[in-house]
């Protein structure tokens, strides 16, 4: 019973940090309302089972990244309040892995629907 209250626990917590940053980010919002439109066009236009679980785990794997981009640039600005060179890449590297999802990303959709 300990280990369900335990897991239970955790969910609630992942489940605050996800409310947490769709809250306080423009992009994640964004970035999940074109999630459900092109998923919304997968269901329409029937374009397959194993295409559309492709075109949300792309989905998925940007909301994740964006999320910890979020945590990384939040501890960074917490570490360096002031501008830091080596803070600004950090940030530059977690936002380029952002960006190589949503690539990514474009590639499986473009893939999906028209081939």
């Amino acid at each position: 019973m300990e280990y369900f209250k335990s897991v239970c626990r955790s969910a609630r917590c992942a489940v605050a940090g996800l409310l947490k940053t769709y809250r306080s980010e423009r992009s994640i919002r964004l970035q999940s309302m074109i999630g459900w439109v092109v998923v919304s066009l997968g269901l329409v236009l029937h374009i397959g089972a194993v295409r559309l679980a492709l075109v949300i785990l792309s989905i998925g794997v940007i909301i994740a990244l964006e999320t910890v981009n979020t945590a990384i640039e939040k501890a960074m600005d917490f570490v360096e309040p002031e501008h830091h060179p080596t803070v600004g890449l950090v940030k530059d590297l977690a936002a380029g892995a952002v960006a190589a999802a949503v690539v990514t990303a474009m590639a499986v959709c473009f893939l999906a629907f028209f081939l």
